[in-house]
């Protein structure tokens, strides 16, 4: 998944990007740091600053699960 698809993500769509991230993290540890150098953290907050708490929820249980 790459981060622009992250940021073009809307509602259901985003969920199951969040979703599939969470996994990815889980099953390969070096994907964070690859997550982290493409931007992804600042994708995830610019995300998270448009959306309901629920989102905000996926985006903290995606990146803490790792």
């Amino acid at each position: 998944m790459s981060v622009d698809k992250l940021s073009q993500s809307r509602e259901r769509e985003l969920r199951r990007a969040l979703f599939s991230l969470k996994q990815m993290f889980q099953e390969d540890k070096d994907l964070v740091h690859e997550f982290v150098d493409c931007g992804g953290l600042d994708c995830l907050i610019a995300v998270g600053s448009v959306v309901d708490h629920n989102y905000q929820n996926y985006i903290l249980r995606g990146i803490v699960s790792h």
